[in-house]
């Protein structure tokens, strides 16, 4: 219920091809947009970018990763394949989430599994862009007072992640 439907003409507009962009809030501290062409025989370039606060404002998220726990100033791949110049010849993710988070209190999630690259204030310090290369996207935009508060809307989204077993809070060695 509720929200927005426009429908937009895709490149030149002449050929008829459109795309139906949905918006609409999604439950308190969510606000969810699908874009949808009409012909989804095609596969989209799909980009969201929005720009960053200021230059304090840091990110966090995107999977597990083996370098640091800021994004700000980096990209990430969101496949298993390691690309050279994205980052360094390190850039090895293992769980790849589509889920970045603002020190501002605010969160991207993007609802695909297909690969896709975040360039987080890399290419333009301003700016952070999410570019998948799918027929549809749906993108989440989150906010809370507080950066850890904006996981339960992403849990309304996904799901909570399940208490672990009791053995795996035991040692390892």
């Amino acid at each position: 219920g509720g929200g927005i439907v426009l429908r937009l003409p895709l490149g030149d507009g002449d050929r008829g091809t459109w795309l139906q962009l949905r918006a609409a809030p999604g439950g308190e501290g969510i606000f969810t947009l699908e874009a949808t062409p009409e012909d989804v025989s095609h596969i989209v370039l799909t980009r969201f970018s929005y720009a960053t606060l200021d230059d304090a404002e840091n990110f966090y998220g995107l999977g597990e990763n083996y370098d640091h726990p800021a994004r700000r100033g980096t990209q990430r791949e969101m496949h298993f394949t390691p690309i050279l110049p994205s980052e360094s010849g390190y850039n090895e993710a293992h769980v790849p989430v589509p889920l970045l988070i603002s020190t501002a209190g605010s969160a991207l999630f993007v609802e695909d599994r297909n690969p896709a690259t975040w360039d987080v204030a890399m290419t333009d310090p301003e700016r952070v862009t999410a570019t998948w290369t799918v027929p549809a996207a749906t993108f989440h935009l989150l906010w809370a007072g507080h950066p850890m508060d904006v996981l339960p809307r992403y849990y309304e989204l996904t799901g909570y992640p399940s208490l672990p077993p009791v053995w795996a809070f035991g040692i390892l060695q």
